[in-house]
């Protein structure tokens, strides 16, 4: 009667885990799906691009021209980064591609 008897209440066991399962899964299908309200992003106190420059960014063409002769000019990668409003990775990258390989 011992192997049985566990058969048995392993089996009930089961059953009742899967039929919670069931009502936890349909009460999550049932609640309404609410998005939490984000507040905004607080505003950059950096400048992103040249404030004599016209609203709007720049050509990516005419951003790595003027990196490029910033660059021939002989600034560093953080003096342009400073002038153009990029993050010096940025200007790496600009620079990067650049280069001959």
């Amino acid at each position: 009667m011992g192997p049985l008897f566990l058969f048995v209440t392993g089996a009930v066991i089961t059953l009742l885990s899967l039929w919670q399962l069931r009502r936890w899964l349909a009460a999550i299908r049932e609640a309404p799906h609410v998005t939490p309200k984000m507040p905004p992003a607080p505003p950059s106190s950096l400048p992103r691009h040249d404030s004599s420059a016209p609203k709007g960014r720049k050509g990516l063409a005419a951003l790595e021209r003027e990196v490029a002769e910033l660059a021939e000019a002989g600034l560093t990668v953080t003096e342009i980064a400073q002038r153009v409003g990029l993050t010096r990775a940025e200007v790496q990258l600009i620079l990067g591609l650049r280069s001959p390989r």
